[in-house]
């Protein structure tokens, strides 16, 4: 593959345990791995694995060689997982295989701007994700282009506080997708509500930035209690959070009183996010007591309950080999 896909086996290896890397070429050869693409730096495939769906694979490769791997399968463990392994063995080993799509910005540069606008309506009322990013960047354009800060008008809350909820009510627990990636979500999401704020804070406009913070850390704080979050991703959003609130108060040219008022609910949030970390733990470790107390056969029986039966003899077949009757 020609430059910056430089791809080597040794670059692969380093990314994945050995077992990973001896089922990563399994999979290749059984012919798991479809739809090889490569566009500019981005390398993209599907994988079939355990699942009805195939594993969606993204890799994103830079002059320093393989920089951000993503698939949408639930491997938790270290390095990369089989289906990334897969799509770079792939890569390396049968590049006439991967297809070689001109650039996106190439292609829509072909359309005019009234084409455009109709693929996006198209796209946006068959997906309503779509139609909620594209509101999304049309209001963070929309907040940019204002005026400066001593004549702009003061802005209305609703939308950002609109668009807030729709990510948080997408991810709240039990309807978040079965990958754990709600909290990540949450944070993407709510990041680019919040886009405009580090534009306002820096052009003196403390008081709207003041008010498209709010709308967002309401909705934020208030849902706490109902976002799965086992890796501690939300922590990152807190810190943004945290440092865009202390500039903002500090550039909006408050009074003593409007200053008392946001740091009681300042205080008022940071004890509601106190509280669900402290409520977060003490249900970790309810479960993990519970979990003690069963025997292995019990512990399987929950995780598996909606399991096929196919599955279902697996598990058997492991609780035997563990030495558990069954």
């Amino acid at each position: 593959m020609s430059e910056p896909f430089a791809l080597t086996e040794a670059m692969i290896h380093d990314l994945a345990e050995p077992e990973v890397f001896a089922r990563a070429r399994s999979y290749l050869r059984q012919g798991a791995v479809t739809n090889l693409a490569r566009s500019e730096d981005r390398i993209s495939a599907q994988v079939q694995g355990s699942d009805v769906e195939p594993y969606r694979v993204r890799v994103k490769i830079g002059p320093s060689g393989i920089e951000e791997t993503h698939c949408t399968c639930p491997y938790q463990g270290d390095g990369a997982c089989k289906h990334v392994v897969a799509v770079l063995l792939g890569c390396l080993e049968h590049p006439e295989a991967v297809e070689e799509p001109p650039p996106l910005e190439a292609r829509l540069a072909r359309w005019s701007a009234e084409e455009l606008r109709a693929m996006l309506l198209e796209l946006a009322n068959g997906d309503a994700e779509i139609e909620r990013r594209i509101e999304r960047r049309s209001l963070a354009h929309e907040t940019l282009a204002r005026p400066p800060a001593a004549s702009a008008p003061p802005l209305d809350p609703t939308p950002y506080q609109r668009q807030a909820v729709a990510i948080l009510r997408a991810v709240r627990r039990g309807r978040y997708n079965e990958y754990g990636s709600a909290a990540a979500d949450v944070v993407y999401g709510l990041l680019e509500v919040l886009e405009p704020v580090s534009s306002l804070i820096e052009a003196g406009d403390g008081r709207n930035a003041l008010v498209v913070l709010e709308a967002v850390t309401d909705e934020f704080v208030g849902s706490l209690d109902e976002l799965y979050d086992e890796e501690g991703e939300l922590g990152s959003l807190v810190e943004h959070l945290n440092e865009w609130w202390t500039e903002a108060l500090l550039t909006a040219d408050l009074n003593p009183d409007e200053r008392q008022d946001w740091a009681d609910g300042l205080r008022e949030w940071q004890q509601t996010i106190e509280d669900a970390e402290s409520a977060a733990i003490e249900a970790a470790v309810e479960e993990a007591e519970a979990l003690a107390s069963l025997r292995p056969e019990e512990i399987f029986e929950a995780m598996f309950a909606e399991m096929t039966p196919q599955l279902r003899e697996q598990q058997r077949e492991l609780l035997a080999a563990m030495g558990e009757e069954v």
